[in-house]
């Protein structure tokens, strides 16, 4: 799960890198953005595989979220 949150990090990185969106869904993905973020700090410091778990649930979650409202 450290290997996943970096892997997920670099991602976020490229995503926010070569985001060319503006006004209000470049607004609305940063509501998203953030705490899909925090999901993925919380998951490099998780302290178990258990605590692991629940935050990749979440994350995929978070990531659905995404798919519904983003291309």
């Amino acid at each position: 799960y450290k290997t996943l949150a970096t892997q997920l990090k670099e991602k976020n990185r490229g995503l926010i890198k070569s985001c060319t969106m503006k006004g209000e869904s470049h607004d609305e993905l940063h509501k998203w953005l953030y705490p899909h973020i925090e999901l993925i700090e919380s998951l490099s410091k998780a302290e178990s595989s258990k605590e692991a778990s629940v935050i990749i649930a979440n994350l995929q979650s978070s990531f659905s979220t995404f798919n519904q409202y983003f291309q």
